[in-house]
């Protein structure tokens, strides 16, 4: 067994004045931030909580919510983080908790080594397509990500993150762990606001940002003026970019790096280096100490000590091109099988985002009494379009049989998104079965 010495401890004896954490204005010191969460896990450990426990805590987005899954990993605990009270009696979590009531805090607890092998965290995945599961993440897989993370997209000790994704989720919570990890500052924003991330990039406030595509789309179209300097990189991913985006992006020297990741491995597992927005179709080369291969059947294949033991295969098809880039081409199990033909809804996709005002696609199957599925499509714009002569592109583009038979046209903001700002396929194929073609 390989044990660290806990995380947030060695960050509090390193660089105790560091400010680690800033919350609605608040600067907390490394030093200040461990005496709290030392406090919350005394509390914690005076109710039972032990090394290995599961602890399932309820996200409320707030400062408790953080100090209380901080204190759980102070004590060597597995916080089991969820979007809802939903999971209680399952995963093997030993209670549940409500981080705004836990109390008033208690005589310091001891900080408790880490096992590298052994499960560090709970965290569900994001449901766009399926029901969410719930992924155990160990402190190998948590480690390498971090300092994956960091060779590809640089490091300073003066680094700033600007963390405005959900903390209940891996873009959320990755966040987090890497400023205490590597030693440098997390900003949290609850709720991602385009226009104050705006101005705190170009008060050179933030130095890293992760984001979605369609916070990615938000951000720039508030600004005019190319992004400073100060700002390293604006990590982008959870589903595909279009490329009207990427064109934006270098028109404002945007440092986009696209990526490529997934809960199972601890966010990233390939990543552009940034400012690498060139129209190409992949999301760059694997992480260090992270190989990616293509099976037979075409899923690719997670390796390495981000990766679960053994390897993790996923649910996305795709390839390395000649440089050994991932290409990303969909998910297996999005599939539709429409009277004996396959259809791939990344291709369909693709093309309908070819069209100059559309921003983006998400295709999804639809019953039908006698194909069995047809392809649906919801689709942002940025300019009123009509829908049969989007349908006519698509046929300039597409055989007949892949074709959406419905489609929603709306502005990006009308597009259901779940908590993480992907769009919410299983929600828009529950809307598309009831429009009538």
């Amino acid at each position: 067994m390989t044990r660290i010495p806990n995380p947030l401890a060695a960050l509090a004896s390193a660089r105790p004045e560091h400010v680690v954490l800033v919350w609605d204005e608040q600067r907390l010191t490394a030093a200040e931030w461990a005496r709290e969460v030392a406090s919350t896990a005394g509390l914690l450990r005076s109710q039972g909580v032990s090394e290995g426990d599961r602890i399932g805590l309820v996200s409320t987005g707030t400062r408790e919510f953080v100090r209380a899954w901080w204190a759980a990993w102070w004590l060597g605990a597995v916080p089991v983080i969820a979007g809802s009270a939903q999971m209680s009696s399952q995963h093997g979590v030993q209670r549940w908790l409500d981080p705004d009531r836990l109390g008033p805090t208690m005589e310091a607890a001891p900080a408790v080594d880490w096992n590298l092998d052994d499960p560090r965290v709970g965290l569900m995945t994001s449901g766009s397509t399926a029901t969410p599961k719930m992924v155990l993440l160990t402190g190998a897989q948590l480690v390498f990500s971090a300092f994956g993370s960091a060779v590809r997209l640089g490091h300073s000790p003066d680094d700033r993150w600007l963390c405005c994704l959900p903390l209940h989720h891996m873009g959320g919570l990755s966040v987090l762990w890497r400023c205490c990890a590597l030693q440098t500052r997390a900003l949290i924003h609850p709720r991602f606001d385009p226009a104050r991330t705006s101005a705190l990039i170009d008060a050179g406030e933030v130095t890293l940002v992760s984001l979605v595509p369609d916070m990615l789309r938000r951000l720039l179209d508030l600004r005019q003026a190319p992004f400073p300097k100060s700002l390293r990189a604006l990590l982008v991913g959870g589903e595909r970019c279009p490329e009207v985006l990427l064109a934006a992006a270098r028109e404002l020297d945007a440092p986009v790096a696209l990526t490529w990741g997934m809960t199972e491995t601890a966010s990233q597992v390939a990543t552009r280096s940034p400012g690498d927005t060139a129209a190409r179709p992949d999301s760059g080369t694997p992480l260090p100490f992270t190989k990616v291969s293509a099976t037979q059947s075409g899923r690719l294949l997670i390796e390495g000590p981000i990766a679960p033991a053994g390897g993790f295969l996923s649910s996305d098809r795709g390839y390395l091109d000649t440089r050994g880039r991932v290409v990303v081409e969909g998910r297996a199990d999005d599939v539709i099988i429409s009277g004996g033909e396959n259809i791939a809804p990344a291709a369909v996709e693709a093309a309908l985002r070819q069209h100059p005002a559309v921003l983006e696609a998400t295709v999804v199957p639809v019953d039908d009494p006698r194909w069995g599925h047809r392809p649906a499509a919801w689709v942002g714009v940025s300019r009123s379009i009509d829908r049969e002569a989007l349908r006519r592109f698509c046929r300039e583009r597409l055989p007949h049989f892949q074709i959406p038979d419905r489609v929603v046209i709306t502005s990006c903001d009308a597009v259901p998104r779940t908590a993480s700002g992907k769009a919410d396929r299983a929600e828009i194929r529950r809307h598309l079965q009831g429009v009538h073609p």
